[in-house]
């Protein structure tokens, strides 16, 4: 049995990777420890463009988690035994001065490779997929800056929000709240291809039915940097008693194209899957 499970024929190896073949970038220091069972909620904390740069705290992340954010591919592209899903990991790591996003992720496959002796190779196979697009009129997204701090949600709950009660993430990331009927989306400094990634969800909802399937999401902007911005858009989830329609807000793919100048496509397309050829369950000793 396999995390996930791939239906059709796969289209060929497009190349065999032995992790852990680069020299560099390295951690100067790192450490892997079992997570606390009792931690629910994996966090990633630190790296460059972070407040911290120089160290990064991720806390109970499963090594599937780790493998997508290292290789920079969505959990449902990753082919492995089950409990890469299920043991999870605290780490902690010294991060060279200067280090940039892509290598921070080489550092998180070699250590990878060298702590859980993890090997993998890649293949090609046809999904189908939307394909996020620029608008006939463009894009409505400049490049900038990061979202404000924002002040922390009511109750104490659900992070910061900013003064419209859009959510405000850590950088790199984008989240949503629902707001009586309405899903409020903040992205804080991320790319067009981690944003893909966020919409893999919501899509799903356009299938139909409260219970969303995560559909493929593929950035074919041609946008390149970071962006940071709010979206709403109607929360395709029970809506609140006596909702004024007049209240909510557009369905998601009129949000993407009125808010972000931005559409979606539904196609076909080869992508790269990762199968876990070996990994060990105890990382050797720090």
């Amino acid at each position: 049995m396999r995390i996930a499970v791939f239906g059709g024929a796969l289209l060929g190896f497009a190349w065999t990777t032995a992790v852990g073949q680069q020299a560099s970038p390295h951690f100067e220091v790192a450490s892997i420890r079992a997570a606390d069972p009792q931690t629910r909620l994996p966090n990633m904390q630190g790296g460059p463009g972070t407040p911290d740069p120089g160290r990064i705290t991720y806390t109970s992340l499963s090594l599937s988690s780790l493998v997508s954010f290292a290789y920079d591919v969505p959990g449902d592209r990753i082919s492995g035994p089950p409990w890469l899903a299920t043991q999870r990991f605290d780490i902690q790591a010294k991060v060279p001065d200067g280090s940039t996003q892509e290598e921070l992720r080489v550092m998180l496959q070699n250590l990878l490779a060298e702590r859980f002796r993890l090997s993998l190779h890649r293949v090609k196979k046809e999904f189908q997929v939307y394909e996020l697009l620029q608008a006939k009129s463009g894009a409505k997204l400049k490049p900038g800056t990061a979202l404000d701090d924002g002040k922390p949600s009511a109750g104490g709950r659900g992070g910061s929000v900013d003064g419209n009660g859009f959510p405000v993430p850590p950088p790199h990331q984008a989240t949503q709240r629902p707001v009586n009927g309405v899903a409020k989306v903040g992205a804080n400094q991320v790319t067009m291809a981690r944003f893909a990634q966020f919409l893999a969800v919501p899509v799903g909802f356009l299938s139909g039915g409260n219970i969303p399937q995560t559909e493929r999401v593929v950035d074919k902007t041609g946008l390149e940097g970071e962006f940071s911005f709010t979206l709403e858009y109607e929360w395709p989830g029970p809506k609140p008693p006596n909702a004024d329609p007049g209240d909510l807000a557009p369905d998601l793919l009129t949000a993407l194209q009125q808010q972000l100048g931005l559409r979606l496509n539904k196609t076909k397309q080869e992508l790269d899957v990762l199968v876990i050829d070996r990994a060990e369950k105890t990382p050797a000793e720090n």
